[in-house]
Formats: C-alpha cells, structure tokens, sequence
C-alpha cells in the first residue's frame, strides 16, 4: 500500500494516480470524498466517483490527457446526465463511461440519452459498459 491524500500524485511502476477532489459526503466521519486519476501504462483513466460538477474538472482537464472519464450520470446523490455531459466538456477525455445509475428508481437514468448528447455535442464516444460485460482499455 502507498498513502496518498487529495491533490497529492505518485509515480508508480505502472504509471502515476492523482487523488482528485470529488464533492459527495464520504460516508466516513472525517473522511473525504476523492476521484482518482490513474496513468496505467500510458492509457489515462479518470475515475470521477461520486461527485457533483465541479469547476475545477476545467483544471483536471488542463492537467491530463485522460483516455477515458468515468462519470456519475445518477443524479440525486451526483451529477446527473445534463451535468455529466458539462463536465466532459471540461475534461476533454477522448471516451467517456458513464457509471453510478439505475441500480435503484432514484438514481434511474438512461446511458444512451446521454451517449448521444455528449457524441453529437461534443463528438466524445461514449461506451456504455452493461454489468458483466467488459471493455478493454
């Protein structure tokens, strides 16, 4: 294991991870919700987590080149899809895979709404991933 905290990044012998902000409670007391960004062999993958849109993902955007951006389209407790889609356009990521959604009616969503917003916005793929069915990277 290597301790790490938010804003903190690491080179590893695979890569590097950043440890991003994510606003979403954590679940811990004194705990902190966090994204991360893992460089894996050269292929850049930014896992949002539980978060909300954010500002700063402009930023995250500037600072890597990410392959492929794991976002929340839920909504209610994150990001919903609309917000979803701003924050690829902050990101710039070259694929996107939407996640946290339809595991309960309230955070139900439909994944190709937002595959086709985000692909004739901002002609980003978008890879819907079914549970059980896997996709390499």
């Amino acid at each position: 294991t290597h301790a790490m905290h938010i804003g903190g990044k690491h080179a590893f012998d695979f890569g590097y991870v950043r440890i991003t902000p994510a606003f979403h409670g954590a679940g811990i007391p004194g705990g902190h919700a966090c994204g991360f960004i893992v460089n894996f062999f050269g292929t850049t993958i930014y896992f949002a987590g539980d978060t909300s849109l954010f500002g700063d993902m402009a930023l995250l955007g500037r600072l890597e080149n990410i392959d492929y951006a794991l976002l929340p389209i839920g909504d209610n407790y994150t990001m919903g899809p609309s917000d979803a889609v701003e924050a690829v356009a902050l990101l710039k990521p070259k694929a996107v895979i939407p996640m946290h959604y339809n595991t309960w009616p309230v955070i139900a969503q439909s994944p190709e709404d937002f595959k086709q917003a985000v692909e004739q916005r901002l002609a980003v793929p978008v890879h819907i991933v079914a549970p059980g069915q896997q996709l390499t990277l």
